[in-house]
């Protein structure tokens, strides 16, 4: 019995590494689980050089570096300094937005992209160069 395990390990592990590494050098992260809402400011930003290719993101997102300062919703705590790699579309230096943090370590955060509201495009018209909107 013990030399199954033993087999079976010696078969897994190898590619629980790989993800592992995998996953640790894209600077990506698993989802977090049972996670508390928080607001975080975007104290600093730095391009990775990389792109999030997530269908969620949209294709070619830029990858960031963020220090974020966060605070749990409902001002739980004390507000906190973190970094973590994201996509900031449409936000910048000193914008808010919506984070999920770990309930079992908080220096882990992740940007809430669910929460993030989307931009009404209903009211936008087409542009007709013969026939341009009145006052233009």
């Amino acid at each position: 019995m013990l030399g199954i395990v033993l087999v079976l390990l010696a078969v897994v592990a190898p590619f629980v590494l790989v993800v592992v590494i995998f996953v640790a050098l894209a600077g990506a992260s698993l989802p977090i689980r049972n996670g508390v809402p928080g607001e975080a400011i975007i104290k600093a930003c730095a391009d990775t050089g990389m792109k999030n290719s997530k269908s969620s993101l949209g294709p070619g997102g830029r990858l960031y570096k963020l220090s974020l300062l966060v605070t749990p919703v409902g001002g739980v705590g004390a507000p906190y300094m973190v970094e973590i790699k994201s996509t900031i579309d449409g936000l910048g230096l000193g914008d808010c937005m919506p984070v999920i943090i770990s309930p079992t370590n908080p220096m882990r955060v992740k940007v809430d992209h669910n929460r993030i509201p989307k931009p009404d495009h209903s009211a936008w018209q087409s542009v007709d160069d013969d026939n341009p909107p009145p006052n233009a």
